[in-house]
């Protein structure tokens, strides 16, 4: 967060000074922010003669819409800093590790019949008892699988 509360003041500051083409700011050798400006004349005597003949010469109108223009780019400059600070802590964030959960219980069921002995494991009993009758009855048949005989422990 101070990097990036430096990295602002410095921009601030660099921001004023628009006699630069350009300015770059690298941190770890990845560019954060990267700014062209023009020393390019923006007046245009056109413009200015409309707005003088609407508004008049009157200092005190001058002086005013200044002030908001002066205010709104505050304003702006404000912004982007505040963008810039979220940017650099997004990047810079560590990641957060996946929610630790309890581990789940897990039943087993044993199914025991004169020709063997199955068995099947789910999260709850009933679907541990399920799989044992399940593998019971593919193997040997439904006539021979005593679902009331299944004994379930959990894990």
């Amino acid at each position: 967060m101070k990097k990036a509360m430096l990295l602002a003041a410095a921009l601030g500051s660099l921001m004023q000074n628009a006699g630069a083409e350009e300015f770059r700011v690298q941190m770890g050798g990845e560019k954060i922010i990267y700014i062209e400006t023009s020393r390019e004349d923006e007046f245009d005597r056109r413009d200015y003669d409309q707005y003088m003949r609407e508004r008049g010469y009157d200092y005190e109108s001058h002086y005013h819409a200044n002030r908001r223009l002066r205010e709104r780019v505050r304003n702006l400059e404000l912004a982007v800093r505040q963008l810039q600070d979220t940017v650099y802590d997004l990047q810079n964030a560590e990641p957060t590790p996946p929610p630790v959960t309890a581990p789940q219980t897990q039943y087993s069921c044993i199914l025991k019949t004169h020709k063997g002995t199955f068995t099947g494991i789910g999260l709850t009993k009933l679907e541990a008892t399920g799989k044992a009758a399940q593998q019971c009855e593919s193997k040997i048949g439904a006539f021979w699988c005593d679902i009331d005989e299944v004994k379930c422990d959990a894990n």
